[in-house]
């Protein structure tokens, strides 16, 4: 069988595709202070200890000196040849095919694990090379080019000195007047390939590499790096990209090898993805699923939880996050430091909303209209659930809620093996269901579930996770992304969906509304008598309360600004929060301010349903406009 050895350069621990084509070798081995689980680049004949100069050519010499093969190649751990182009692929300025994360759908994607396919490609050809870039469309420190040789000299003093390039021009024609020449045809083209990537037969391997190496080992006797910048010392991998671009278009051209042009693969994320597993045997696992606009709102959050944990029990905190600062996770973990039955870990939530919005919508979906206030898909929950397939069962805590009591009943509550949520109905949902105008509502829910009042409450509910990762994947929970109506429907809405039937009810106690705005005051009395009195029972000694945005920072004080400012005052945001209130008061002082704007801005997901359940100019939407201008500020 045809032996074919593609080098990876390494230089730090990354996820990388299980090919026995693919080889990972850590580059800079001489230096390194921990070898990584792979070859490295300073065993046998080799040049490691100048990988600062040479980069990821110290790989490639490594190859050339110490493997024995029919084919070589070299790529990077986030860069690779894309034997496999999917119909529908993003590309970058250069025309690069850009992935976000190096993960199992990527791989098996871009068919990076189908040796078959790599094999049958390779052996078909004598060199495997990216796609030619258009010079004039790329960026230069200098204005775009219209030459290659005018692409790189752009760059004098910032990736390269032009004196250095024209030394080795100069160095190249006399190791090989061919390739020389060739070399100043390629540059004045204006297309460029480059990137060190590449696989091709051995005999051209060696020939290339015994070009290029003694044109660096000439050319690093004429060049005094001791003034260069990090950036410029990297001179020899720059000058060997040029030199071996320059060969590949020499056999091109003389149309004696077969060369075939695949796009190079771009991935943004190459780090190993740590399974996330329980901290310890018998602990509480609860996901605090933030997603604030502001990252410092979530402390009080916490707070609120923090004064109802049980010294009995052991607490493993998840806190999935969008947009929090390393300043902020390390305020938080000190502030649970001296909790010796409590672990906090975090959840990077914008990965997975990257990885997810790449693998599976078209562009159609990812227009502004399918985003949140924050700028954030609304729907990312079900798939951040597939997240903690090694937990049996887990704990979810959505934002704008405030825990007030034990989450340990919740906790020992039993949800039947034919169930895989434990939750709440939602009152507000039902009462939205029974108001006086019904049928945007109605209609809307009608769509989605046969019993439009069973819907349930996402704020605060127990998850058989090991359960629910076996039964969805991302292929499934997008299949009922959209609703009959073709919109996108919320992480809520899409849990009630994914598991109609299958949710445990649990009390209301778990789902507090309290009529905190005149939207809430107005629309909460017309859910079912009875859930209704379960609420305003449930009020009595609640869990979980649940608010909306606005409601902690209202004038009027209700309960909810009780409670909330019961654990803002302690909060080690305190005084961030208290300003962030007083911009929003400051606002409400304006006059002659139209409080649904401020109830319910444009864009958030709670603009939506009102401008679903009152239609503007219709008899409802008037009905409901006169109710909220009585609560307009003068």
């Amino acid at each position: 069988m045809t032996k074919i050895h593609i080098a990876v350069a390494c230089h730090k621990p990354s996820r990388l595709p299980n090919n026995s084509l693919l080889v990972p070798v850590q580059v800079n081995s001489a230096k390194a202070t921990k070898k990584l689980d792979m070859r490295h680049d300073d065993e046998g004949e080799n040049i490691s200890i100048k990988n600062a100069q040479y980069c990821e050519l110290t790989a490639q010499y490594w190859e050339w000196k110490n493997v024995d093969a029919d084919y070589y190649g070299l790529c990077h751990y986030r860069r690779f040849l894309c034997f496999n182009v999917p119909e529908k692929v993003k590309r970058n300025n250069r025309g690069h095919i850009e992935a976000e994360a190096i993960d199992d759908i990527n791989i098996q994607r871009f068919g990076l694990e189908d040796e078959a396919q790599m094999r049958q490609i390779i052996e078909d050809n004598d060199v495997i090379v990216g796609e030619y870039e258009e010079i004039p469309k790329l960026f230069t420190p200098r204005g775009n080019q219209l030459t290659t040789y005018k692409h790189w000299t752009a760059h004098d003093r910032a990736l390269i000195m032009v004196k250095d390039l024209e030394k080795m021009l100069e160095i190249l024609n006399e190791v090989s007047p061919e390739i020389g020449k060739d070399a100043r045809e390629y540059l004045n083209k204006d297309v460029f390939t480059g990137f060190n990537c590449f696989v091709m037969k051995k005999n051209l391997f060696n020939e290339m590499c015994e070009i290029e190496f003694e044109v660096l080992k000439r050319l690093e006797k004429e060049v005094d790096l001791s003034l260069y910048c990090t950036q410029l010392s990297r001179i020899y991998g720059f000058m060997g990209e040029i030199i071996s671009s320059s060969y590949i278009y020499h056999i091109e051209k003389n149309h004696q090898y077969k060369v075939k042009h695949v796009p190079l693969l771009y991935f943004n994320n190459t780090d190993e993805q740590s399974e996330l597993k329980p901290i310890k045997e018998n602990a509480i696992p609860v996901l605090f699923y933030q997603n604030y606009e502001y990252p410092q709102l979530f402390s009080v959050e916490l707070e609120s939880f923090l004064e109802h944990t049980s010294a009995d029990n052991f607490y493993d905190l998840i806190i999935a996050t969008y947009n929090m600062n390393n300043s902020i996770k390390a305020a938080l973990l000190e502030r649970v430091k001296d909790y010796t039955n409590i672990s906090m870990r975090f959840l990077d939530i914008e990965n997975i909303e990257k990885g997810v919005s790449e693998h599976y919508f078209n562009t159609e979906l990812l227009e502004r209209k399918y985003l949140d206030a924050k700028g954030h898909f609304d729907f990312i929950l079900p798939y951040v659930l597939l997240s903690f397939s090694n937990y049996p069962e887990l704990i979810v805590i959505t934002d704008h809620t405030l825990v007030l009591d034990s989450l340990d009943n919740l906790w020992k509550t039993s949800i039947p093996d034919d169930k895989l949520i434990a939750a709440t109905k939602d009152a507000l949902m039902q009462a939205r269901v029974n108001d006086i105008y019904p049928e945007t509502e109605q209609y809307y829910l009608q769509k989605q579930l046969k019993n439009p009042y069973d819907y349930y409450g996402m704020y605060a509910f127990k998850l058989r996770a090991e359960k629910y990762y076996q039964e969805f994947n991302p292929e499934r929970i997008t299949g009922v992304l959209l609703n009959t109506n073709g919109d996108v429907r919320s992480s809520a809405e899409i849990l009630n969906v994914l598991c109609e039937g299958r949710m445990q009810s649990i009390g209301h106690e778990y789902c507090v509304w309290y009529e905190s705005n005149p939207y809430l005051k107005y629309q909460l009395p017309y859910a079912p008598a009875d859930s209704y009195q379960e609420l305003l029972t449930a009020r009595k000694k609640p869990t979980i309360a649940v608010y909306q945005g606005v409601d902690p920072f209202s004038l009027d004080s209700n309960e909810i600004t009780m409670h909330y400012w019961k654990y803002a005052r302690i909060s080690m945001f305190h005084d961030w929060i208290v300003g962030y209130g007083s911009t929003i008061i400051n606002h409400q002082e304006k006059p002659h301010i139209d409080i649904t704007e401020k109830l319910f801005p444009k864009g958030s997901a709670i603009h939506g349903t009102m401008s679903r359940l009152f239609p503007k100019n219709t008899r409802r939407f008037k009905v409901i406009k006169g109710i909220l201008a009585k609560f307009n500020m003068e």
